[in-house]
């Protein structure tokens, strides 16, 4: 293998810092998302407490179903860049033309191996479902 060019390893060490900054800046936003919608669905609920139950209940359990599937929005978008700050990383390895035992392989998506049947964007899918879920019926028990 021949000497890479300076500005390809200046340009890899840019790739893995936006892919690290994606890392961090993604899982952020998804736990903000995640907080978020279980304050609605705590609010909504205790609301329902409330002896004389009115229609805020209601509204607010019907805000907290749209926000969590805006929030499954917010995270597709989200994984949409990540998977774009991978696919460069794995661009400029292969024009540094890396041997596989130096690149990067931490998730399958890196390595094309098998993807695992249960993955992080998948269980933040499924939890915001549920709280979607328990937010319409949190508005169908206020309407009883």
């Amino acid at each position: 293998m021949s000497s890479p060019r300076p500005e390809l390893l200046d340009l890899y060490r840019l790739a893995v810092e936006e892919y690290r900054f994606q890392l961090g800046h993604n899982w952020s936003r998804t736990q903000y998302w995640l907080a978020f919608n279980v304050g609605i669905l705590a609010a909504g609920t205790a609301l329902l407490t409330i002896p004389t139950r009115s229609v805020f209940s209601v509204i607010v359990f019907a805000v907290g179903a749209v926000a969590a599937s805006l929030s499954m929005r917010a995270v597709q978008v989200s994984h949409g860049y990540y998977r774009a700050t991978r696919n460069r990383v794995r661009r400029v390895e292969d024009a540094l033309d890396l041997p596989a035992d130096l690149r990067f392989d931490t998730t399958a998506g890196f390595t094309g191996r098998r993807r695992p049947r249960v993955n992080v964007t998948a269980v933040v899918y499924l939890l915001l479902t549920a709280l979607a879920v328990a937010d319409i019926a949190g508005a169908v028990a206020a309407l009883m």
